[in-house]
C-alpha cells in the first residue's frame, strides 16, 4: 500500500507527497475516526477535470485503477490498496482519470464545522 497526500501549495497548485508512516495520519489512529464511509463504483474512461477537494477525504482504491493529475504535469497512478488523502481544498485542484472500472472507499471525516455529510 502506498499513501499519497495531495495538498495545495503556496503557488495555489496541488502537489503530492508520499507518506511512509501511517501513524502520521490522525484518522488512522485507534479510536479516533469519526465520519462517514461511502463506497463508489466508477466506470473505465471517466474523467473529472481540475477541481479541488470539497472537504478533506481519504480514499482507498478497492479495485480498478485511476490516475490523479496535477497542474505541473505530474500523474500519480493509483492501484488497489493505495490510499489517497485529499487536502487540496483550495486552488487549481487535481484531475482524476479512471483507467479501469472499479470501486473506491471514501472516508469523509468530521471537520471543525461538525459531523461529516455525504456529498460531492
Amino acid at each position: 500500500m502506498t499513501i499519497y497526500r495531495f495538498y495545495t501549495g503556496k503557488d495555489n497548485e496541488a502537489h503530492v507527497e508520499v507518506i511512509t508512516d501511517p501513524k502520521l495520519i490522525p484518522e488512522l489512529q485507534p479510536n479516533v475516526v469519526r465520519g462517514i464511509i461511502q463506497f463508489r463504483y466508477y466506470e473505465k474512461g471517466g474523467f473529472l477535470d481540475f477541481h479541488p477537494a470539497p472537504a478533506r477525504r481519504i480514499l482507498i482504491v478497492v479495485s480498478g485503477q485511476a490516475e490523479v493529475g496535477l497542474g505541473d504535469g505530474t500523474v500519480v497512478k493509483m492501484v488497489p490498496g493505495d490510499m489517497r488523502i485529499y487536502d487540496d481544498l483550495t486552488g487549481h485542484g487535481h484531475t482524476t482519470r479512471y483507467l479501469e472500472s472499479g470501486v473506491t472507499a471514501y472516508l469523509i471525516t468530521d471537520g471543525p464545522e461538525g459531523p461529516a455529510k455525504i456529498g460531492r
